[in-house]
């Protein structure tokens, strides 16, 4: 009995565990199935990142449209831009994805702290820093430098204004837009320091503590061909041709009204600032990790490309340094859920279509639907040809500047449509070998054909 219990009790001990050759045997056989079955799994886990992402987008506009509803006024979407690398291939890092939405609204016009708030309009063309009026378009000047002389009962208008926005006089007139109309890279000057003051301010009373430079004679009209700028030229490089960017371009018919009403200098006006979008308190929607908005092939209509992050060939300002749009895109609805504009970055060219200056934020009526390219963060390269020995496809893909996530089927693209609002997600439409010798706009048709047909056709 004794013996049985022994050879019982060895037994139990020889069954207690693993040997070391047998552990390592089981970690090798788990590592070579993590590296088989890796590859396989995580197309798939990212394809899910971006329909979830696209998802996100899509619930984000829809939010937008129905506080537009609610609150009676415009609200939309502001998408930040952040850098993720060098998707032209200019050696310059791009502010060209979106990584973060925010909700934005228009507000009430403003007119003051204070009930009464005045000022004062007053030319100063001559006296700012001896530096002559320049146009909006870098081209041939279009009107006269202006000021409004404000005093203290204005104060927060250094913080709620910005350049680009639009102020109206008495209440009734035409819209000025408030911007560096002198070229000192300055559009609201704050005085509230004495010694800041420059010494053409008069002395009035209140005391004044800062001003709004806005230009007169901005009233564009296009001429015989009907066309903004130069007819079928894309004068500012934004991609789009004869929009409202490119009135008054040098070579242009277009032509203005020289003489909209102006208060008299000197004569105290109220005034009504109308604000452009701005972000609102309530949560932003950050993109699940790994994915973003590639705003480098997003844009307008068919085949716009509005939204790139257009730094190639910039050229250096002495005032403002080197060019970068690193603005937001703002797309904002109608109460009736429409797309009331479209806010985005202009970089100022001059007549031979070199950078001029910082990027501005524009404001535009959209003449077709919104295409966002929702694609992966580690895509913002340039795109390698399917056959690298083809000549043909090598210069496609580098003096397009095509990114991995255009020419990927992994994206998604969200719609907009300019008057329904309607929103739509679907796949990237890309080949992936080009057929012939296309070009970019070609391309880009074909990459938005899922998305132009559900467009058209109203789907979800």
């Amino acid at each position: 009995m004794k013996a049985a219990g022994t050879g019982s009790s060895a037994r139990h001990r020889r069954r207690r565990g693993l040997t070391l050759v047998e552990l390592l045997m089981v970690v090798f056989i788990l590592v070579i199935l993590v590296a088989v079955t890796l590859p396989i799994v995580r197309p798939a886990l990212q394809g899910r990142k971006i329909r979830e992402a696209a998802r996100q987008v899509n619930v984000y506009f829809a939010t937008a449209q129905a506080m537009a509803s609610e609150k009676g006024r415009p609200v939309g979407v502001w998408i930040e831009r952040s850098t993720l690398g060098d998707v032209d291939g200019d050696g310059l890092p791009d502010a060209a994805a979106g990584i973060e939405l925010f909700l934005a609204e228009i507000a009430p016009p403003y007119t003051g702290d204070l009930i009464g708030a005045t000022g004062v309009p007053y030319d100063a063309a001559v006296a700012v820093d001896m530096i002559p009026p320049v146009d909006i378009n870098n081209s041939t000047t279009d009107g006269i430098v202006e000021h409004l002389l404000l005093d203290s009962s204005s104060l927060f208008l250094l913080t709620l204004v910005r350049p680009g926005d639009l102020i109206r006089f008495n209440n009734r007139g035409p819209l000025f837009v408030i911007q560096d109309a002198n070229g000192d890279g300055v559009a609201i000057n704050d005085w509230t320091d004495p010694m800041l003051r420059p010494m053409w301010v008069p002395t009035l009373t209140p005391e004044i503590t800062h001003s709004i430079e806005f230009r007169v004679g901005i009233n564009w009209q296009p001429g015989l061909d009907a066309r903004w700028g130069v007819a079928n030229s894309d004068d500012d490089g934004d991609g789009t041709t004869d929009n409202l960017s490119e009135r008054g371009w040098s070579g242009s018919d277009d032509y203005f009204v020289t003489d909209p009403p102006v208060p008299p200098a000197g004569t105290r006006v109220s005034f009504e600032i109308f604000r452009g979008p701005t972000k609102t308190g309530a949560p932003p929607l950050s993109l699940p990790p790994g994915t973003a908005i590639d705003l480098h092939h997003s844009g307008i209509g068919a085949i716009g490309q509005q939204f790139r992050a257009d730094n190639a060939g910039a050229a250096v300002s002495p005032l403002n340094g080197p060019v970068l749009d690193d603005q937001p895109v703002i797309i904002m609805f109608h109460p009736t859920g429409e797309i009331r504009s479209v806010h985005y970055g202009v970089v100022p060219r001059n007549a031979s279509g070199e950078a001029a200056g910082v990027s501005r934020l524009a404001q535009f009526l959209p003449a077709g639907a919104i295409h966002l390219l929702i694609g992966e963060t580690d895509k913002f390269q340039q795109a390698e040809p399917p056959d690298p020995s083809n000549v043909a496809e090598v210069a496609f893909f580098t003096n397009n500047n095509v990114d991995r996530n255009l020419a990927s089927t992994d994206g998604l693209w969200i719609s907009v449509n300019q008057r329904t609002g309607n929103i739509t997600s679907s796949p990237n439409g890309w080949q992936a070998v080009p057929v012939g010798s296309p070009t970019l706009l070609e391309s880009l048709l074909r990459a938005r054909e899922f998305a132009r047909t559900k467009q058209t056709a109203g789907g979800q």
